[in-house]
């Protein structure tokens, strides 16, 4: 888009030195850096609640510089998943900005076939047939 709109201002692609992929480059190398800031604050927002608080959990895992997976449970959270014992299942999307979407969320008190059986079909009720490419 960027290259685009620098065609149309400088009268045409002979005149832009850039090339589509220098753009592409130059996004990929700047998202890098922000979403390694983000997830840095990110860990270390969570890392100052577990000081502050003793029943609190985090861990999370690093590709490289990228934040990969996080987990984290508070004592109220830890209690319900006692006292109910129930099984979240979150039904996640990937957009077009390549971020994740929550697009539905289960809760299971048994781990079943017929209680995922259940559960997807309830799924695809909701979300009126269309199926997800992967599960």
């Amino acid at each position: 888009m960027a290259h685009k709109i620098r065609v149309v201002l400088k009268g045409g692609y002979e005149y832009v030195g850039a090339k589509v992929t220098d753009y592409k480059n130059l996004r990929r190398g700047v998202n890098r850096i922000l979403c390694y800031k983000d997830a840095q604050i990110m860990i270390n927002k969570m890392n100052d609640r577990r000081v502050h608080y003793p029943n609190y959990s985090f861990e999370f895992l690093r590709d490289g510089d990228l934040l990969a997976a996080m987990f984290w449970a508070d004592e109220r959270e830890k209690a319900f998943y006692a006292e109910y014992e129930m099984v979240f299942v979150p039904f996640i999307a990937v957009d077009h900005h390549k971020k994740s979407v929550t697009v539905g969320a289960g809760l299971l008190s048994r781990e079943t076939i017929e209680s995922y059986e259940w559960l997807l079909k309830a799924f695809l009720r909701a979300h009126e047939g269309k199926s997800p490419k992967l599960f």
